[in-house]
């Protein structure tokens, strides 16, 4: 009630009503943890008495997922820094649960853990305290501040965006020097482990290409890699259209990029690339550049020709195509644009 008071000050009496999707939102990605939805009441106030005071909600549902509102959020999560190895390799547990297949993907956790170790090199060996394990303790104090669930996953999505964003310890110091979405995407793809993608492929229920949540994470960590901190990234992120038509893009690159990306394999191209044309579901996201990419296994690589598309998505110029060979050791694409190329992964 007090916080709906506030709001109608601000906004010079404009109904709470017109901005119940806001309130939604807000009341998801808290999931409970009263902080983040103090920090998500006070945003929209700033907004509000912001000039030219003419806040319209689609613009406040975009300020849950920007990188000031991540770092409104950081008291609510990190109780101190620096921030511990052995609560590093907590969260680390915790990241390597997005995006599992029922178990299936379990070299998640381990894509991390050696970034980790990189990135720690030279610090002292943890030793744990006796009569209890150090990463007991460090768990037991992110569950009580509310950044963990007692199963080990983020207690919110808010927590999962604010640890995604922050525990990458290879974020770039600067923008790349190409920045269109078919550019970066190419990029990422180059970073993919051969080995991850083998060991991930045998899981797939006879299939021969990967789950989609393999490529999404391997993407999602690449381009964490390829951009700075004020490019956060959202799994998932869900555009502002009514209910019945609403949307959830699988990653949003915010703040200085504006980039939308559909993933699939051996998709149906026609289905997602029509989500990014000017009636479809993600025709309200404000992204600057957008690409559906499609992962797909073929015998010879590169393939004597690519899937070919229907003449709307043509059209639309959205689908990139990214073809492996069968032991995931070679891959070759084609863009948008036109281009096409071949590269080795690495192991």
């Amino acid at each position: 009630t007090l916080f709906r008071s506030l709001w109608c000050n601000a906004s010079a009496g404009e109904p709470w009503e017109h901005f119940s999707d806001y309130e939604d939102r807000l009341i998801t990605i808290s999931n409970g943890n009263i902080g983040v939805f103090s920090q998500g009441m006070k945003t929209l106030y700033d907004l509000a008495l912001s000039p030219p005071r003419d806040l319209d909600e689609s613009r406040a549902v975009r300020s849950l997922y920007e990188l000031e509102f991540f770092y409104r959020c950081k008291r609510c999560f990190l109780r101190r820094e620096p921030f511990s190895p052995t609560a590093e390799q907590v969260v680390v547990a915790a990241l390597g649960k997005i995006n599992s297949v029922d178990g299936l993907f379990p070299d998640v956790a381990d894509l991390y853990n050696s970034s980790l170790r990189s990135a720690n090199a030279g610090r002292p060996e943890l030793k744990a305290k006796e009569g209890t394990s150090e990463e007991d303790g460090e768990f037991a104090s992110l569950v009580r501040c509310g950044v963990l669930s007692p199963s080990g996953s983020f207690s919110s999505q808010a927590a999962m965006n604010f640890y995604h964003n922050l525990m990458f310890p290879h974020r770039a110091r600067t923008m790349p020097e190409k920045t269109s979405a078919e550019d970066l995407a190419v990029e990422c793809v180059k970073k993919f482990s051969s080995s991850t993608l083998r060991r991930s492929a045998k899981a797939a229920a006879g299939k021969k290409v990967p789950y989609e949540a393999v490529f999404l994470h391997l993407f999602h960590t690449a381009l964490l890699s390829l951009t700075p901190t004020s490019v956060p990234l959202i799994q998932q992120a869900p555009t502002v259209l009514p209910p019945d038509v609403r949307g959830f893009i699988d990653l949003f690159a915010n703040g200085d990029l504006q980039h939308g990306y559909e993933l699939l394999r051996d998709g149906t191209r026609d289905e997602h690339a029509r989500r990014f044309a000017p009636q479809g579901r993600y025709s309200d996201m404000n992204y600057r550049d957008r690409l559906v990419l499609d992962f797909i296994v073929e015998k010879e690589v590169p393939p004597s020709s690519f899937p070919a598309l229907s003449a709307e998505v043509e059209k639309l110029n959205v689908v990139a195509t990214f073809a492996f060979d069968e032991n995931f050791t070679k891959c070759a694409y084609k863009v948008p644009s036109g281009s096409t190329g071949d590269f080795i992964l690495p192991p």
